[in-house]
């Protein structure tokens, strides 16, 4: 007797756990064949009657039989016809090349010796009218700037492609690729565009000197990261002709298109890549292209917690000890195994 209560003790925690193990997963919807239709009609289910003409009355005598038949009536439903909405197709619209950069004017002097010094590092000593260049001399003004947020997308590449050459098309079409595929995404970057008088105190003389700035911030953790930045001819006919401060380009073309990389870039960090020509720029016609892929952390299982994965193969560990206990009472019970 004993032996037949651990066999039903066993037998009702399998048939329990088995409806836990084969229930669908949470979200999902189960579908039972021969459900009910939209107009609350039963599936199948046919109700049979006995075979009574509602519709017709026997009279039977010993001289005579008389049948009386009443017509069925039939009721027509009108059918209803919803005229058709035409469909108005929206044209697509494609997306534009960045616009040139439009500097303003003003009047602002500059005291920061730091500033100085960059917008004088690359002004030759006889443009000034001196042998040498004593910063302490000079009248430094702003009298042009201008800010920008740009972001890249296909007819920006498209457009650099135009005027690139060999070496840097290989570049520019992985940055399409990846563009297009999805593996990379744009970088919004912030350009700036400052235009300097720079006077000479003792000669009276002067020149002009344009700096862009070009900055981003990084609002997650980024890896190879590619920042192209095309510069038109009228701004430098020549890289040579280009002097960049603080981080180094590498030059992909001479005419002049370069790019800046970075392996990756954390979260918050942001970098500052300037470059700066002796003319005045009154309108900026570059090409921004900024591109990086986001780094995505390993997924880390809290200790204690079980994973949705491993939950099923618990639930299935289970029933298979429990079915495993139930065969060998099963088999306890015909003393077809013995336990001393």
């Amino acid at each position: 007797m004993n032996d037949y209560k651990i066999f039903t003790a066993f037998l009702a925690v399998f048939i329990l756990l088995v409806p836990i193990v084969i229930a669908p997963p949470a979200g999902e919807t189960s579908v039972s064949v021969g459900s009910s239709d939209t107009g609350g009609q039963s599936g199948t289910t046919a109700s049979a009657a006995p075979s009574s003409d509602t519709g017709s009355t026997s009279s039977s005598s010993s001289s005579s039989s008389t049948t009386t038949t009443t017509p069925s009536s039939a009721t027509t439903t009108p059918t209803t016809t919803t005229p058709t909405t035409p469909t108005t197709t929206t044209p697509e619209t494609k997306p534009t090349a960045q616009p040139a950069i439009t500097v303003t004017p003003v009047s602002v002097p500059v005291t920061s010796t730091t500033t100085i010094s960059e917008v004088t590092t690359n002004i030759a000593p006889s443009v000034l009218g001196v042998e040498t260049v004593n910063v302490e001399n000079l009248q430094v003004t702003q009298t042009g700037k201008a800010e920008v947020t740009r972001t890249v997308t296909i007819a920006d590449v498209d457009k650099a492609l135009e005027v690139a050459t060999q070496e840097a098309k290989t570049t520019l079409n992985e940055i399409k690729t990846a563009i297009s595929t999805g593996s990379s995404s744009s970088v919004s970057v912030s350009a700036k565009v400052e235009v300097f008088e720079v006077k000479e105190k003792t000669t009276g003389q002067s020149t002009t000197v344009s700096k862009v700035t070009l900055s981003f911030t990084a609002d997650k953790e980024l890896k190879n990261v590619k920042l192209v930045e095309v510069i038109p001819k009228n701004v430098a006919a020549n890289v040579n002709d280009v002097k960049f401060l603080g981080e180094q380009p590498s030059i992909l073309q001479a005419d002049p298109i370069v790019q800046w990389s970075f392996s990756e870039v954390k979260t918050g960090e942001s970098k500052d890549l300037s470059y700066q020509v002796n003319k005045k720029i009154e309108t900026l016609n570059s090409t921004t292209i900024a591109v990086a892929q986001a780094v995505v952390p390993p997924l880390v299982t809290p200790p204690g917690e079980i994973t949705p994965a491993a939950s099923p193969t618990i639930l299935i560990g289970i029933v298979v000890v429990l079915a495993a206990s139930v065969v060998v009472v099963v088999l306890y019970q015909k003393k077809i195994i013995k336990f001393k």
